[in-house]
């Protein structure tokens, strides 16, 4: 249809904004999205995917989560800081991570920072095997194609490079 075609139209970026931080201007007028930073994962000409930073949802016990999710939490413990990543699928869990920790596969891997999510994240956690910092989020932040560039140029936001230090 027209939105297919649109799309296909749609240039690559000029820049990946991948592993920047994407920070609301006070035009922002989306309640989603107004005072917002957000860390930009993926942004190819397909669209946008990141998480919000700074939304905190509190703290949960570590072995509570695991069990929430039927996996038995072994050598697991601590708290994990949880917040709420976006409007788009709240019941989706990603977790951002120090990059030196590796399970599974990553959705991103940008300034000493990853995304990961999936069984075997999960499972390394209930092993003991934790990333030096990490953050639960449910939910995410997205965009179609030529979206971010789009609230871009209306000065919508900023983006500054990410580091761990930073969101951490």
């Amino acid at each position: 249809g027209a939105a297919a075609a649109a799309a296909a139209q749609t240039p690559a970026p000029k820049e990946s904004l991948a592993g920047k931080l994407l920070v609301a201007s006070k035009r922002m007028a989306d309640p989603n999205f107004a005072g917002t930073v957000i860390y930009i994962c993926r942004h190819d000409a397909s669209g946008a995917f990141g998480l919000v930073l700074n939304r905190p949802a509190g703290e949960l016990n570590l072995a509570d989560v695991l069990r929430s999710f039927r996996i038995e939490p072994d050598a697991a413990d601590g708290l994990m800081a949880l917040r709420h990543g976006g409007p788009v699928q709240p019941d989706a869990g990603f977790i951002l991570h120090t990059s030196e920790f590796q399970a599974g596969t990553s959705l991103c891997r940008q300034g000493g920072l990853a995304v990961s999510s999936g069984r075997a994240v999960l499972d390394a956690f209930a092993a003991g095997n934790r990333p030096e910092k990490s953050m639960l989020f449910f939910g995410y932040s997205g965009w179609g194609a030529g979206q971010l560039e789009q609230e871009l140029r209306r000065k919508d936001g900023i983006t500054v490079p990410a580091d761990a230090a930073i969101v951490f």
